[in-house]
């Protein structure tokens, strides 16, 4: 039971992390040349130099949630892209130190936290990525050791490849199971109606035979025997006699409606008086 859920718990996580790397994925190639991936107005930055430390120290991760200009604050630790040459438009993060508003557009004086000097050039607000909201520099590290491929593909991608192969080949027996099981029930449906219908051809028959078995068996048992005037005598084996007044035996009629069997015992028995008759004679 236990190993069981712990499959589907994998199960389900490798599916979550097949759509979060494709959701990732079709953000980086659907994004614009010289703009920032975002999911759903958030982007992923790793700090790769002490700048901002001890804040944020160098390879540490943030998240940078995409605002409006009025939105923004002094203080507020920002990601941009730099107008310095020596950087050559890559993103910058610094904090704000001083905002002004000149002929509706928004100007920020951004400083790094370990310099001692603010940025020279003024990030304008068509620079601005957005305010930082999120730093971790465990998670940082962790992502770069994950973009080692040394570590990601057998960490990440041997792993996904493993689950994705069993739950394939689970759904597949699943499937095979399912239709198997349909299968059953189909013939198990078709040999009761089979069954069905043969007993209900049976009690036809039967209807239809029953009145020729009572023909049958009447004309096979029923005797009659003419009695005449005198000396009859009728035992209680259904046995009549017919004796003539001088003594003599004048016949026996044997009617019998008991079954063929009992008409032979009964018969010879009739036999045996009539020879004992003629010898006292």
């Amino acid at each position: 039971m236990l190993k069981r859920i712990l499959l589907k718990l994998l199960n389900a996580l490798s599916v979550v992390i097949i759509l979060c790397s494709i959701s990732v994925l079709l953000t980086v190639v659907l994004t614009k040349k010289g703009d920032v991936p975002n999911i759903m107005g958030y982007s992923l930055f790793r700090v790769m130099t002490g700048s901002m430390e001890p804040n944020i120290p160098t390879n540490s991760l943030i998240v940078v949630k995409r605002l409006q200009p009025s939105e923004l604050r002094e203080g507020d630790v920002i990601s941009f892209y730099s107008r310095d040459p020596a950087l050559r438009g890559e993103v910058n993060t610094h904090r704000i130190i001083e905002i002004r508003q000149e002929a509706g557009k928004y100007y920020f004086a951004t400083k790094g936290d370990a310099n001692n000097v603010e940025d020279k050039y003024i990030t304008q607000q068509e620079d601005l990525i957005g305010k930082v909201i999120f730093s971790s520099v465990k998670l940082g590290k962790f992502v770069r050791l994950l973009s080692n491929p040394l570590v990601f593909v057998p960490l990440i991608i041997v792993p996904l490849v493993v689950l994705l192969g069993q739950s394939l080949w689970e759904s597949i027996t699943l499937a095979r199971k399912i239709a198997r099981e349909e299968e059953e029930a189909a013939v198990r449906e078709a040999v009761e109606a089979i069954r069905q219908k043969r007993a209900a051809e049976a009690g036809e028959t039967e209807k239809e035979t029953e009145p020729e078995k009572k023909a049958g068996t009447k004309s096979a048992t029923g005797f009659e025997s003419p009695v005449g005037a005198e000396g009859t005598d009728t035992n209680s084996d259904g046995i009549d006699s017919m004796i003539g007044t001088d003594g003599a035996d004048q016949g026996i009629i044997i009617m019998d409606t008991t079954v063929p069997r009992e008409l032979e015992v009964v018969s010879a028995e009739v036999n045996e008086v009539k020879i004992k008759t003629a010898e006292w004679k």
